[in-house]
């Protein structure tokens, strides 16, 4: 018997609930399209399926689930209505694509130990998404504060602890040495009606608006709720996007611009 035949690992994946599968690679794209265009007959025509077909299958995962994934509505700045994700839709999304990128990595492990694989969610290269956080120079860690003037006095006065940048409503500490890079943000004024885990933001500073926009392209992909798409902020002299974790703690990526990053 001949053993030259080349050997293949190949995956697929799928969510189930109550032992059926609920969400495969063909629903998930379904849902990354909706959530992209906000609309189920873009998504359908982006896919290359019925708007029949693309409600049937919604209609056939919300019964799986027991509850609703998409919620249309009517009007809109563009008339005519649209769709969007639940936040069940938005978990759904989000836990395939995680369970997705492991078996990737997975996958590009196997193939470095020269076992020739194939599998059909694959989508860029594993070695790719390990490089991307090279693109993070250091992180932020902004919290709420009813008064600023006593953070500046308690941490600067008492503390020693050098400010770096000053934001008028917003005061970013270095924590540690130079080389090690750790700051903390006081900031007041946030909304009162935000949760306390939604008031944690978790900042990582890269260097160029491209970044930004690149690992917002990538998160969402990946199915990462984003609350606020890639834009300037001139009061704060940056350009973020925002995104939500699983705790529901903000997640900035963001960048200075030029000659307003902090003194470090």
């Amino acid at each position: 018997m001949s053993t030259n035949k080349k050997r293949k690992l190949s995956f697929k994946v799928w969510i189930e609930a109550a032992d059926k599968p609920v969400l495969g690679k063909g629903g998930a794209k379904i849902l990354e399209h909706i959530q992209r265009e906000e609309s189920i007959s873009k998504a359908a025509k982006n896919l290359g399926m019925s708007y029949r077909y693309v409600w049937g299958h919604l209609k056939k995962t919300e019964k799986a689930v027991g509850g609703p994934i998409v919620e249309t509505y009517k009007g809109g700045k563009a008339g005519g209505g649209g769709a969007q994700l639940t936040k069940l839709g938005e978990i759904l999304l989000m836990e395939y694509r995680r369970v997705e990128a492991y078996f990737d990595s997975a996958l590009a492990n196997a193939k470095n130990l020269g076992v020739e694989t194939s599998t059909s969610m694959t989508r860029q290269p594993a070695k790719e998404d390990k490089a991307l956080p090279s693109d993070f120079q250091y992180p932020i860690v902004f919290l709420p504060v009813r008064d600023l003037e006593a953070m500046r006095l308690f941490y600067n006065g008492l503390l020693g602890l050098p400010i770096v940048l000053d934001q008028k409503k917003c005061l970013i500490f270095r924590v540690g040495a130079k080389e090690i890079s750790g700051y903390w943000g006081f900031c007041a004024g946030l909304k009162a009606e935000m949760t306390d885990p939604e008031k944690v933001c978790l900042t990582l500073v890269v260097a160029t608006r491209k970044a930004v926009d690149r690992w917002h392209k990538e998160l969402t992909r990946k199915g990462v709720i984003c609350t606020k798409s890639p834009c300037h902020q001139p009061q704060f002299h940056i350009y973020n996007a925002l995104f939500q974790d699983p705790m529901n703690y903000t997640l900035e990526i963001q960048t200075f611009d030029a000659e307003h990053e902090p003194r470090v």
